[in-house]
């Protein structure tokens, strides 16, 4: 178990990741990168509105271009996932 000093000065326990995202993400696809179709439906989004997000310059997660196709990273496809986790178990009384 782990122990948290929330912000509001109380302690909880969780359990330790066993796993980060970024794994689970491999073992799932069997790759290291997720076309933008898999990577929205990961964020919960419709691929419109992340190529939306991208066009703006305001996806959360990294992408690159590979010949005439975007892809991310699955590193930081978990790395972002697990970061919004962490807040969100921060802010919850879980």
């Amino acid at each position: 178990m782990v122990e948290r000093i929330r912000e509001t000065g109380h302690t909880s326990t969780a359990p330790a990741a066993t796993a980060s995202t970024a794994i689970i993400l491999y073992m799932r696809y069997g790759r290291m990168r997720l076309t933008m179709g898999e990577l929205a439906a990961e964020l919960g989004i419709k691929e419109g509105s992340l190529r939306n997000l991208i066009s703006d310059d305001k996806c959360a997660v990294a992408t690159y271009t590979e010949g005439r196709n975007r892809y991310a990273d699955v590193r930081a496809v978990g790395e972002y996932l697990d970061q919004r986790y962490r807040e969100a178990s921060l802010i919850c009384d879980c």
